[in-house]
């Protein structure tokens, strides 16, 4: 997405496997249901929000977090996730309000996982100034 490709890039043994047309038909009588639900809370609008230069600059925002929550930390890597989901639910349903609402659960997760560190670094110092006394 950073690069602007227009579709993913997988590795060969991903590319050659595909999905076959019954796996394909189970999934869609499974999420039937589901998808016109969520049809009906997002739609296209603000499209500069999803256009192409915002989609490269989603990308790069949700390899950042991707990141984040990748670090060997308990707990970190919830609110990153939850930002990168949204995102890529407004992408797929081109919902700019969406990508708003994603960019502010992007900040929020970083201060989150920012506060989780300090106050875990905190903690750490607090526990060895208390067991060398």
């Amino acid at each position: 997405m950073v690069f602007g490709r227009a579709s993913p890039w997988f590795p060969q043994w991903i590319d050659r496997r595909g999905v076959t047309k019954i796996e394909l038909q189970k999934l869609i009588e499974k999420m039937g249901p589901f998808e016109a639900r969520v049809e009906r809370i997002f739609r296209p609008r603000m499209a500069e929000l999803t256009g192409s230069t915002a989609t490269r600059a989603i990308g790069l925002v949700c390899m950042i977090l991707s990141v984040v929550a990748g670090l060997p930390i308990l707990m970190i890597h919830n609110a990153p996730a939850v930002a990168i989901v949204l995102f890529g639910l407004a992408l797929i349903y081109r919902d700019g309000a969406l990508v708003i609402v994603g960019a502010i659960a992007a900040v929020l997760a970083i201060a989150f996982d920012a506060a989780l560190v300090i106050w875990g670094v905190a903690a750490v110092k607090y526990a060895l100034t208390w067991l060398h006394r």
